[in-house]
């Protein structure tokens, strides 16, 4: 591992933190669930309010824990941004404007956001611009 990824190691953080932050992005993921039941019952007409901002926050929370843990763990504030920003600002435009569309473009855009994050995490877009080896 390179000084550009974000990912922690079990030594980097404390067990205290690591806990918190498991048990805070448990949490996440189980409401993130309840957003996805709650959703899927209406996948061709609007999004129920309650659903989008419920999937949306719960995504944001998840982004959000990830950088917190980032800055516990010492990451470059130039990696952070690189994957946290695009995710939370999907997750934030998506909760304000998807309730035009129907739940399965919410859901695919919620994907892309965690696609982005799985990228980043593997270092693709370092090796797609040259900045590492292949």
């Amino acid at each position: 591992m390179g000084p550009m990824t974000c990912r922690a190691r079990p030594n980097d953080l404390p067990v205290r933190v690591t806990m918190a932050l498991h048990c805070a992005t448990t949490c996440a993921i189980a409401v993130l669930a309840a957003g996805l039941g709650s959703a899927i019952t209406h996948p061709h007409g609007h999004t129920p309010d309650g659903a989008r901002w419920l999937l949306c926050r719960s995504l944001a929370g998840y982004f959000g824990v990830g950088v917190l843990a980032a800055v516990v763990a010492g990451a470059s504030w130039r990696r952070i941004l690189l994957w946290a920003l695009p995710c939370l600002l999907l997750t934030l435009l998506l909760a304000v404007s998807a309730g035009r569309f129907g739940a399965v473009w919410l859901l695919w855009g919620l994907v892309a956001a965690v696609v982005w994050q799985i990228l980043c995490a593997s270092d693709v877009p370092g090796r797609l611009s040259g900045g590492r080896g292949a």
